[in-house]
């Protein structure tokens, strides 16, 4: 937030910030920042309860943390091997639970023809990401927390691969 307040411009427009624009977007990072974040960790312990052999494997492959282990700060990612089936874990879980279900876009000011319909102009068109997400045309066993269809090579064990 200081940094809003002292150096906060606008992307738009490239105005400094006012007081409204600065509590807007502190809003958004405390709710959309923080209610996905839960969101997704609770999904993730959920399909973690529900398939105790990927809990046990996971558990596996996860290090122990001792105290010289290096800190993470909010910016960074771990991309280190052993944390390889724990990202596997988190995406299929965010594929399984989207934070956010769907994703609309309004159409602009002509009509168009958007896979065989003709929308008038100002249309507001959605896309399921659930519904996408858990399509079989797409997704072999959909409705399966399988993380290692998210895995390369041999980790996928009898995971198919992706088209």
């Amino acid at each position: 937030m200081q940094h809003l307040v002292e150096e906060g411009e606008r992307p738009d427009n490239g105005v400094r910030m006012t007081t409204r624009d600065i509590v807007d977007q502190m809003s958004e990072v405390l709710l959309a920042g923080s209610e996905t974040t839960s969101g997704t960790i609770a999904c993730l312990f959920l399909e973690l309860v529900r398939n105790p052999d990927v809990k046990e494997k996971l558990l596996a492959t996860l290090p122990v943390l001792r105290p010289e282990y290096p800190t993470i700060d909010s910016v960074a990612i771990r991309t280190e091997p052993d944390f390889t089936y724990l990202n596997a874990c988190i995406k299929e879980a965010l594929r399984l639970h989207p934070i956010a279900s769907e994703m609309g876009r309004r159409t602009g000011q002509d009509w168009v023809k958007l896979a065989g319909y003709d929308l008038p102009p100002h249309t507001v068109v959605s896309a399921s990401y659930r519904h996408l997400h858990r399509n079989p045309a797409f997704w072999p066993e959909p409705m399966r927390f399988w993380p290692e269809r998210w895995l390369e090579g041999e980790q996928r064990g009898d995971a198919p691969e992706p088209e």
